[in-house]
């Protein structure tokens, strides 16, 4: 482990903030599978829309429910390859990861200086091994989420965020306000963490600092953060819209995203918590039995508590959560090893070389859960883009897959038509059709609507490659013998296929 004297120390940091960049940049380049479509439908393919004129944007654009802070970050980026003559499709696609890995060491060098401030150096030295070996944490942080984006401000707020209302403790106050509004802009979900905080620290203030607090500090941010964020949407919708509260009137008020799947109340407690931490979980257990840990705790279990209440419920929902988690886990290995490794202060003791070899095994068995999920599980949609993309001979592309499974313009760089199955949900006072539901209910008469025989006598364009899975492809055999589509290349996707997702996917290529 690094074990630093001094947190703010330029050198410790740069340090700190290389070994990050390493492992983050790697991480990078190495992971090569699908996880959430909103990594690319959310934010890559909205910025090559704004920049490059040509692109896709999902039903949410359409009814104002996403804002472009996020995608305007990735826009910004594009428009600076643009300028410099570097927007090759693979620096397109590729490039937001290394940015969103830069991103993600500085989380990292902010989660050692939370920790080291909340617990002291010997534990951020921990903590700091373990957010660069948690598997999820290497397979979702330098993925182009809003989440990810999320994780890293809410790490840098807490480590200016006061923990006492000393007059001492309250001058970097502001700086995480700000940090915190920001947040808010990126996803207004990340108020729940800071109802917490913020109520907690105003009961801990008179009156007046209270009232200072709300008026001159609070209320001046909020107003600046609402009107940059219309500001900021008004550059891509072009007119005013009120995007938090649309996201939380559809999210929460209408509860409308559990059509995209529920889980029960008690899901993120009894199964997310434990994916996520993986060999973790026991020192989450254990501090448990620490009270100084036990009551660090709450402020994460509120948050997850809020957001148990959602019937939708996603693993990377609470990413943000997991730089706190494994800071509490790292304290809890740490004494851990101190009551174990002292003969004196437990009935039973283990060697101190034995304890490290314990630590070694549980970073070690991290790694092999982000090579199998990072490498090889849901490869096949992202290789075979990969491989259109080098194919001069592609003119058009139909993804007849479900919705979202494919990168789109962000991963292809190329002004040709493409399309794929649309599933919006259903939304009060506008006409409902899935095409995902259609198409995966009748294949063959979904595609004899959307390219018939024969448009006013003349045969209806069909397009140069198709993207399939492999449960499909024998349903659609009129269609591909039509146009004497051949298959031109299989990948491995997944050991576990699930309903419209099989083994592999198939790419097919015109043969007229």
């Amino acid at each position: 482990h690094v074990v630093m004297a001094d947190t703010s120390a330029p050198n410790v940091l740069l340090r700190l903030f290389a070994i990050a960049l390493v492992v983050r940049a790697s991480s990078a380049l190495l992971i090569q599978t699908a996880f959430d479509p909103d990594e690319y439908w959310q934010s890559l393919e909205i910025a090559h829309l704004y920049v490059f004129g040509y692109g896709a944007s999902t039903w949410e654009w359409k009814e104002g429910l996403r804002g472009f802070f996020h995608p305007l970050l990735f826009a910004c980026f594009y428009t600076l390859l643009e300028t410099f003559g570097l927007d090759s499709p693979w620096a397109i696609a590729v490039g937001p990861r290394l940015l969103q890995a830069v991103i993600a060491s500085v989380g990292d060098v902010y989660c050692y200086r939370l920790a080291a401030k909340w617990y002291g150096h010997p534990t951020a030295s921990y903590a700091f091994a373990s957010v660069l070996t948690s598997w999820f944490s290497l397979y979702t942080l330098t993925r182009t989420y809003s989440n990810s984006l999320e994780t890293v401000l809410t790490v840098i707020a807490l480590f200016y965020w006061p923990d006492s209302t000393r007059r001492a403790a309250t001058d970097r106050r502001v700086l995480a306000l700000l940090v915190a509004a920001t947040n808010f802009l990126l996803r207004p979900t990340s108020a729940v963490l800071w109802l917490w905080f913020g109520i907690e620290h105003l009961l801990g203030l008179h009156r007046n600092e209270a009232w200072w607090l709300l008026s001159c500090e609070i209320l001046p941010i909020v107003l600046t953060t609402l009107t940059l964020s219309l500001a900021i949407d008004f550059l891509f919708y072009r007119r005013l819209v009120l995007v938090a509260w649309n996201f939380l009137s559809f999210n929460v008020l209408h509860n409308s995203s559990s059509q995209y799947g529920a889980h029960p109340f008690y899901w993120y407690i009894v199964t997310a918590l434990p994916i996520l931490l993986a060999s973790h979980l026991p020192s989450l257990i254990y501090a448990f039995g620490i009270p100084k840990i036990r009551m660090r705790l709450l402020p994460i279990f509120w948050f997850v508590g809020v957001f148990s209440f959602l019937p939708h419920k996603e693993l990377r929902f609470l990413l943000p959560m997991l730089p706190l988690l494994l800071i509490h886990c790292s304290k809890a290995l740490y004494v851990m090893r101190r009551r174990l490794t002292n003969p004196t202060s437990s009935a039973w003791s283990i060697s101190p070389r034995f304890f490290r070899r314990l630590v070694v095994i549980l970073y070690l068995s991290q790694l092999v859960l982000v090579f199998y999920f990072g490498v090889v599980h849901q490869r096949g949609t992202l290789a075979a883009v990969e491989y259109l993309r080098a194919q001069k001979d592609v003119t058009s592309v139909d993804h007849l897959m479900p919705c979202h499974s494919a990168p789109f313009y962000s991963h292809f760089h190329r002004n040709i038509p493409m399309r794929y199955l649309e599933c919006p949900p259903e939304l009060p006072n506008r006409p409902f059709y899935d095409e995902q539901e259609a198409f995966f209910a009748d294949p063959g008469a979904f595609l004899n609507l959307r390219y018939p025989v024969e448009i006013g006598g003349t045969p209806a364009a069909l397009p140069s490659h198709l993207l399939v899975f492999s449960q499909t492809a024998p349903q659609i055999t009129d269609f591909l013998q039509r146009g004497q589509y051949v298959q031109v290349a299989a990948f491995f996707h997944t050991h576990f296929p699930e309903k419209w997702r099989s083994e592999y996917v198939y790419v097919y290529k015109l043969g007229l």
